[in-house]
């Protein structure tokens, strides 16, 4: 947790006192540790700082390889994932458009046809009205 990270809280208590990590603290044990989490919370932060400043006065020459490394690289990886997640989005837009149309046509054909069967009912109803006629 960021909390017991910058500001030693339960967790740092219970490893000085020497339980385990859910064990709660009573208040005589907290008045106890109090006084070393106040100077490791200073330390640390302290040293921190002074990483900080030391490397922003250098130009970045006293910050540690590791910390050039997150500040100023930028990660490509997710930018060809994008690029490669677009081109199969594209093929398979590409795929269904083929799709779309050949069902198009499908449904053209049918339609077509689906016309002619009624003009041609409509012929032979015309005729079978006409034989009864007689």
């Amino acid at each position: 947790m960021v909390k017991d990270i910058f500001v030693p809280a339960d967790v740092f208590e219970n490893v000085l006192l020497g339980y385990n990590r859910s064990h709660r603290a009573n208040k005589c044990e907290k008045v106890v540790v109090f006084p070393f989490s106040i100077i490791v919370m200073a330390t640390f932060n302290g040293a921190y700082a002074i990483a900080l400043i030391s490397g922003f006065v250098t130009f970045g020459l006293l910050w540690p390889e590791s910390m050039k490394m997150r500040l100023f690289t930028v990660k490509s990886e997710k930018k060809k994932r994008i690029t490669s997640d677009e081109e199969i989005n594209n093929d398979n837009m590409t795929a269904t458009m083929e799709d779309i149309s050949k069902m198009k046509d499908t449904n053209n054909k049918k339609d077509e046809e689906i016309t002619r069967m009624s003009k041609e009912i409509s012929e032979i109803k015309r005729l079978l009205l006409l034989l009864e006629g007689r």
